[in-house]
């Protein structure tokens, strides 16, 4: 279940991530313009120039830290 929903939301954190990057790179030299714009563009733009599967490249990290916070929380549950 959790490792599903892993490989469903790694495309928005990817994507927000970018996005808070970015707002901080452009506070420092406002003369040029955002290259993402917005949740579905900044989408767009990495499927368009990293190739579609860019964004799951660190999933193996993301799904370890899964099952590291899945086992805690099996064997420390108290019934």
């Amino acid at each position: 279940k959790y490792v599903l929903l892993q490989f469903c939301t790694i495309l928005l954190d990817t994507a927000k991530v970018r996005l808070q990057l970015q707002k901080k790179a452009v506070v420092g030299d406002a003369a040029d313009a955002p290259k993402y714009r917005g949740l579905l563009g900044t989408m767009a733009t990495i499927a368009r120039e990293e190739g579609l599967a860019a964004p799951w490249n660190s999933i193996i990290p993301g799904l370890q830290r899964q099952c590291i916070y899945g086992g805690l929380r099996i064997r420390l549950y108290d019934p």
